[in-house]
């Protein structure tokens, strides 16, 4: 029993930190180092972990989880709610449409996409995972939480992902404020580089983000002036995927 809690324990400590290392792990858990190995390669097994795609060396969550999750929380719905106005919205730009939820208060979990058309446009993989800050969907969604889980989020700090990527905390907050009052968060190669998105959060019916969409566009298609046509496109369809999904709840 005690190795089973230890390695759920284990799997929590993963879906934290992700993406980790066998190193970091150990360090931060009390678990001699070949039970550790042991117990990763357990939960790879079983399909409930796999290889970072970014770093072949740390560990990180497998898409397999979004299955359960899925199950266990009506995100179907919410799925196949979005996917009807996520289709519409890529007709309208004709750029890749992302649907991300988030993971507590940890991360954003992609969950759906619709391509692009174009031969050059982004890609991200189902289930993969992104930090809040540097994200626009992520942005998105931070910007309609109450303060304290704000607080939550930006007190762990923010990874520089790319050299565009924004850590100083008093101008993440400023920029939350502006996403705020103006409904939608911009992000222009701060995640990846050569890679621009614009979120717009998906609020339940009890005034709560359950999730974001975005428009994701390669750099060298994004035009500024285009961003108000975008944006208008893009919450449109983020309101009409919150208010047809809560009121099926």
């Amino acid at each position: 029993m005690k190795s089973t809690v230890r390695t759920l324990q284990l799997f929590e400590l993963i879906a934290e930190v992700q993406p980790v290392s066998l190193a970091e792990l150990a360090a931060r858990c009390d678990m001699p180092k070949s039970n550790l190995q042991r117990s990763v390669l357990a939960l790879a097994e079983a399909g409930w972990v796999r290889k970072a795609a970014r770093d072949r060396t740390s560990w990180e969550l497998s898409p397999r989880i979004l299955a359960v999750a899925r199950r266990a929380s009506g995100e179907n719905d919410l799925r196949e709610i979005a996917m009807k106005w996520m289709h519409q919205l890529r007709n309208e730009v004709n750029e890749t449409v992302q649907l991300l939820i988030p993971d507590g208060l940890t991360q954003m979990v992609c969950i759906e996409r619709v391509e692009s058309t174009q031969a050059v446009r982004t890609n991200v993989a189902l289930g993969e995972t992104m930090p809040f800050a540097s994200t626009s969907t992520g942005m998105a969604v931070l910007s309609r939480l109450p303060p304290a889980d704000i607080d939550a989020v930006l007190e762990r700090g923010v990874t520089q992902l790319t050299e565009k990527t924004v850590v100083d905390l008093p101008a993440i907050r400023e920029e939350l404020e502006l996403v705020r009052r103006r409904g939608y968060a911009i992000n222009k190669g701060q995640n990846r580089p050569g890679v621009c998105a614009i979120g717009a959060p998906v609020i339940g019916g009890d005034g709560r983000p359950i999730a974001a969409i975005c428009i994701s566009i390669p750099e060298t298609r994004f035009e500024r002036k285009r961003v108000n046509e975008w944006a208008t496109a893009l919450i449109s369809a983020a309101t009409r995927i919150g208010d047809e999904y809560s009121r099926l709840q």
